[in-house]
């Protein structure tokens, strides 16, 4: 495998990612209604397929499929109300896929994702994570979605008391949060698909 460290740590220097960029009041601010972000999200993953961008990704370099994540990222980050960072992380263990840290506000992905022509499994990935930065988010502020009440304390039980994949993976997996995410991000890719002309 090359050393990716010093080319997907950082955000590329272009600065595109930064504009246009919301603040985090500006982001809590704007009411997410459920359905209609993850009927955009549909929209966002169909039209990425239907423009041809995986075969972008398919055919280029590393950094250039960097971009390309960056670039859907944008969008999932714009639909769903969510400010997180993105980075790409070399020093993740093989069977890490991501993971979303709430004190930072960071996605972390695994790098090992760019090396892969077929980038299916990376915008999963990415949806989910994100969608662990939305739960963040409407636990943080509820009044910034229109996600249940009831779900919301789910969700804030559920982190209170999360269990790590490597204490049981078992337990990991059937967490309400885990499932959420996993539900969304597999929904999102599924039903977009089912929107491109490759289907």
């Amino acid at each position: 495998m090359r050393d990716l460290s010093r080319l997907l740590i950082e955000t590329p220097k272009n600065g595109r990612l930064e504009n246009p960029k919301l603040s985090c009041q500006e982001v809590t601010n704007k009411v997410i209604k459920e359905l209609e972000m993850k009927n955009r999200c549909v929209d966002l993953v169909s039209r990425f397929f239907n423009e041809g961008k995986d075969h972008d990704y398919a055919e280029k370099g590393l950094g250039d499929r960097c971009e390309i994540a960056y670039q859907f990222y944008d969008g999932v980050k714009q639909e769903m109300g969510i400010d997180a960072k993105l980075r790409f992380d070399p020093t993740m263990a093989p069977k890490e896929l991501g993971s979303f840290n709430p004190v930072n506000n960071t996605i972390k992905l695994n790098s090992n994702y760019l090396e892969n022509p077929d980038c299916k499994d990376l915008l999963n990935t990415l949806l989910h994570e994100s969608r662990h930065a939305f739960q963040h988010r409407c636990v943080k502020h509820p009044e910034s979605c229109d996600v249940s009440p009831k779900v919301i304390e789910a969700w804030k039980e559920n982190q209170k008391r999360y269990i790590r994949p490597e204490d049981d993976f078992v337990a990991y997996e059937n967490q309400i949060i885990e499932m959420d995410a996993n539900d969304f991000a597999d929904s999102v890719i599924k039903d977009g698909m089912k929107q491109t002309q490759y289907v």
